[in-house]
């Protein structure tokens, strides 16, 4: 309530948020199209600056509910539900405790400061988060099953993140590819990993180079998106590894955590941290994700263009790693909590706790948000 809900639904916005918004209204009122969206008629009249799907749901949203301020914000707030709706699909097929990991998974996620502004700032991370979820999804419904029609899904999802936010989110499609390298070189891996990429480079080559509107917009997208980002105009840092170093400290109490259970077992239960390391590296699932998530976050240190928002979707692959790698140790976290809930003290404090939250988002809806630094 306190981090996401409350602010979300107070006035004012990041400046992208606004510009996205003004973009899917224009949207919205048939002012522009699919391919050729518009933020005014004199600045940014060809807006090609991001890829169109965000602005058209967006857009779409406003045509059924209408254009209220808080129009936009139940969207947003739409898109956080979709995310833990998806990330328990994702949890009960990891073999893990499923509300055990569902509710670390979820309290790592909100704990990651930049996860949380994402949200109340309405960015388009928010939804690429769903995809990336949903895609994660869709790889282990196959490996679970093996239904072929997976793969086609699998590599549609990856489309639509490539229209969401370009190519730097369709880092998830390197996630096959560990697994098949790590798993022993599984041959419905190997088909699926070849299979979706067939599909999906032939649906990108299809949009940007063969559909006019398509290439239009690829073009523009192009000259005014990518190629200035790698020549660093508007740089936001003056080193490389800053992005790098912001990944680790935006996952700072995801690793307190991780660290604090690893040394409880090795101090308390005399375990090798050698030996949980190594059970880690032998979930071949969990260890692909965290590569995933290395994937998606340091090519950021490329440019001097560096937003920490950049990095959350990658975060949702590291949360998934350590829930999943270290499910055996996380036991012991889980006993200790059961502990704590049984004294008076928590019984009493939490409901409270939950009441003050509610009651000062009540108090404090009609409030400016700040964005203190």
């Amino acid at each position: 309530l306190l981090l996401i809900i409350l602010p979300l639904f107070q006035k004012g916005t990041f400046i992208d948020g606004m510009l996205y918004k003004t973009v899917s209204f224009n949207y919205s009122i048939g002012e522009s199209g699919f391919w050729n969206m518009k933020y005014t008629n004199t600045c940014l009249s060809s807006f090609c600056e991001q890829p169109p799907v965000y602005f058209s749901l967006l857009g779409n949203f406003y045509k059924v509910f209408g254009s209220h301020y808080l129009s936009d914000r139940f969207f947003t707030l739409i898109l956080f539900a979709f995310l833990v709706v998806l990330i328990y699909a994702v949890i009960k097929l990891l073999k893990v405790k499923k509300l055990h990991s569902f509710l670390l998974t979820v309290f790592f996620l909100v704990a990651i400061p930049v996860f949380c502004w994402s949200y109340v700032n309405q960015v388009i991370e928010p939804l690429v988060n769903c995809l990336i979820a949903l895609t994660i999804l869709l790889f282990l419904k196959f490996i679970s099953n093996k239904k072929k029609i997976y793969v086609l899904w699998y590599s549609l999802c990856i489309f639509l993140l490539f229209l969401s936010k370009g190519f730097q989110s369709c880092f998830i499609a390197l996630l096959p590819v560990f697994y098949y390298l790590l798993a022993g070189l599984n041959k419905r891996v190997l088909y699926f990993t070849l299979s979706s990429s067939v599909f999906l480079l032939g649906l990108i080559y299809f949009t940007i180079k063969i559909y006019p509107p398509g290439t239009i917009w690829f073009n523009c997208y192009y000259e005014s998106r990518l190629l200035l980002t790698m020549q660093n105009i508007g740089r936001t840092t003056d080193y490389h590894l800053e992005i790098v170093f912001r990944f680790f400290t935006e996952l700072l109490v995801c690793l307190l955590f991780l660290l604090s259970i690893i040394g409880f077992v090795s101090y308390k239960k005399k375990y090798p941290v050698k030996l949980v390391l190594k059970n880690f590296a032998s979930n071949r699932l969990a260890f692909s994700l965290l590569l995933v998530s290395l994937v998606g976050s340091f090519p950021f240190a490329i440019s001097l263009v560096q937003r920490g928002f950049y990095l959350v979707p990658s975060f949702i692959c590291f949360v998934l790693s350590i829930v999943a790698g270290f499910k055996r140790y996380w036991i012991f976290l889980y006993a200790f909590l059961a502990q704590l809930a049984r004294l008076k003290v928590t019984r009493i404090l939490v409901p409270t706790c939950a009441l003050f939250s509610l009651a000062f988002t009540v108090v404090q809806i009609n409030n400016y948000k700040r964005d203190q630094l």
